[in-house]
């Protein structure tokens, strides 16, 4: 039949605590929403539980599984029409792992090169297991050999984050690069109380 250039909406209604920022998921309901929001490197297929495509179009496993080269897709667009590029991958998870930060998922970074090194506050700067060689190209490079490591790339934590991340309009109003966006600002239920 034929098909609507009306865009679909999904309505919730969750218990919403802490933020929907990738690098400050705190709750069950934040993870489902972000999980919406935003698109990883890679999903899981519900049903087989393989691996399949999502930011990345395809991607190399090299050295045995110590090595991932990810190709993102071409057309891979943020909610406000800017591209996703490898950098916006790079920028996330640096921001997730930020010792500084206290951020509840930055253990999923831990077997990324220079996670240690950059967890000791001033001996890195950044993941250097973490390059993005072209705007489409992410290169990412563990400690040792981890094959699972494609499954852990679905994780709403790992999504990339333009350079807007840090701004209080994107904590509110997260842009993301998921199949839904955000119709209004979000009001954890914290924040709420305070306006109260």
């Amino acid at each position: 039949g034929p098909t609507s250039t009306t865009p679909a909406s999904l309505r919730v209604a969750l218990e919403l605590t802490g933020s929907l920022d990738p690098a400050d998921l705190q709750s069950p309901a934040s993870l489902q929403l972000a999980s919406e929001i935003f698109d990883g490197l890679v999903d899981v297929d519900p049903q087989s539980l393989e691996v399949v495509p999502a930011a990345a179009a395809r991607w190399e496993v090299r050295d045995g599984g110590r090595g991932f080269v990810f190709h993102l897709r071409p057309d891979g667009k943020f909610h406000d029409g800017t591209p996703v590029l490898a950098q916006d991958f790079v920028r996330a998870w640096n921001r997730l792992a930020n010792p500084g930060a206290g951020n509840a998922f930055g253990f999923l970074l831990e077997r990324v090169e220079g996670f240690k090194e950059f967890q000791d506050r001033g001996s890195a700067a950044r993941l250097s297991g973490l390059d993005a060689p072209s705007d489409r190209v992410l290169e990412v490079t563990l400690t040792e050999p981890w094959p699972d490591f494609l499954s852990l790339a679905a994780h709403p934590a790992l999504s990339p984050v333009p350079p807007s991340a840090d701004t209080p309009a994107f904590l509110q109003r997260p842009i993301g690069n998921g199949p839904f966006q955000m119709a209004e600002a979000a009001v954890p239920r914290e924040l709420f109380r305070r306006i109260l």
